[in-house]
């Protein structure tokens, strides 16, 4: 269900001016008149009760009218994204559709085969706004209650070592040889963190793979068939909130 996310914090009986994309969404998308009242969330998840005051040619004006005291429905697992960048636009379809999937946390990665050279670190720095707009985007279309954090770029080096109990690692690999099950993986009552690395076109180097695996993060396969990128994101990141989600029936027949 399509939901309207207020762009600052607010307080009760605050003046809201909206223009432009906002102004798009709340006129074209949902509809709204002048005199409707409609939900909206800020970016902690906070609900709202909020009143069309007056709609121009290109602004709207909302009034906040009470807390709907509404109790975000966290998610037991937060699911971090370590994305190695991909041509940009695909690095804009992976941040709409792992949003809509219920990342928590997207974190652009440098690796050896990323393309766009001495550049990258910048053009990826420079496209962060962009991806917080998008993330913005799929949280209104897809109802979800919060918003993933987009981080700055970092190197894959500065990936940190899973070492605690609550916390699982796992990367997408195409190589051959042994892959971790990731039943196994998630099989602890303590889980709560599960770091998952993508790589870019191309993959990971053998160092990089040895990297991680020293780092306890494990590899998992994707599968016979190659995938693009941006399919292999969504796909992982499909695969895991689907084990989660259905953790304790499975666990329960194991138990049996």
């Amino acid at each position: 269900m399509k939901q309207f996310l207020i762009p600052d914090s607010v307080a009760i009986h605050d003046t809201i001016c909206l223009e432009q994309d906002d102004y798009h969404y709340l006129v074209n998308v949902l509809r709204v008149q002048s005199g409707d009242s409609f939900t909206g969330i800020d970016r902690k998840g906070m609900q709202y009760l909020l009143s069309v005051l007056a709609i121009g040619k290109k602004s709207v004006t909302l009034q906040v009218k009470k807390n709907m005291e509404f109790e975000i429905a966290k998610s037991p697992h937060e699911l971090v994204l370590y994305q190695g960048v991909p041509k940009l636009p695909k690095m804009d379809d992976i941040v709409r559709m792992t949003t809509e999937a219920g990342i928590s946390k997207i974190v652009p990665v440098i690796t050896a085969y990323c393309q766009g050279g001495n550049s990258l670190f910048t053009a990826v720095s420079q496209r962060t706004e962009r991806w917080k707009k998008i993330a913005r985007e799929a949280v209104q279309q897809s109802g979800r209650k919060t918003i993933p954090e987009i981080m700055p770029p970092v190197v894959l080096r500065e990936i940190p070592a899973v070492n605690e109990k609550n916390t699982a690692g796992i990367f997408g690999d195409e190589a051959a040889g042994k892959h971790c099950q990731l039943h196994e993986l998630f099989d602890q009552n303590s889980l709560q963190y599960i770091v998952c690395v993508v790589g870019p076109e191309g993959g990971f180097h053998d160092d990089e793979r040895k990297m991680m695996m020293e780092k306890n993060i494990q590899p998992v396969s994707l599968g016979a068939n190659v995938l693009r990128v941006e399919t292999a994101a969504i796909y992982l990141c499909a695969v895991i909130q689907f084990l989660l989600l259905e953790k304790n029936t499975w666990i329960s027949r194991q138990v049996k």
